[in-house]
């Protein structure tokens, strides 16, 4: 299924991205740095010109749509962008990939508050086993601050 701000994307742009063949895939973001190898966040103006020359089956996208979309799509997309990434592997040429980073929420209404995906003190971020549970209490594995998360 597409995302809004693809969805966005193409009511602004009156192209689409995808057709009939096109296969939409959905993957942990654990798994997504294993099989694409992808480099650090680019920013979405200083580092564009970078992303525009790159293939563009390398180039990745972080969405925040308010409140509907927290996550990670392939290809280039501007609505509701936080960054680009370009990863070493390219994908599939008729593949719409999506990290979405609550997917695996309990509480889908709970969200922003549905899952704690960073640290805010040593921002280590968006890691599947990030967290540890201790007591009812969620602890991040890096700096060990105890953390906001429902269970």
């Amino acid at each position: 299924m597409k995302s809004i701000s693809r969805t966005i994307d193409e009511l602004v742009s009156g192209e689409t991205s995808t057709n009939d063949e096109t296969v939409y895939i959905e993957m942990t973001c654990s798994e997504w740095e294993k099989k694409y190898k992808p480099g650090l966040m680019l920013d979405t103006h200083d580092d564009f010109k970078e992303v525009m020359n790159a293939n563009p089956l390398n180039v990745w996208t972080e969405v925040h749509a308010s409140g509907s979309f927290d996550g990670i799509e392939s290809g280039l997309v501007y609505c509701d962008r936080l960054g680009y990434y370009i990863t070493e592997v390219a994908r599939n040429k008729n593949e719409v990939i999506t990290i979405d980073y609550h997917a695996e929420c309990d509480d889908e209404y709970a969200y922003p508050d549905c899952c704690e995906k960073d640290c805010n003190i040593c921002e280590d971020r968006f890691r599947d086993k990030f967290v540890t549970k201790v007591k009812d209490v969620f602890v991040c594995n890096h700096c060990k601050v105890e953390l906001n998360r429902k269970s």
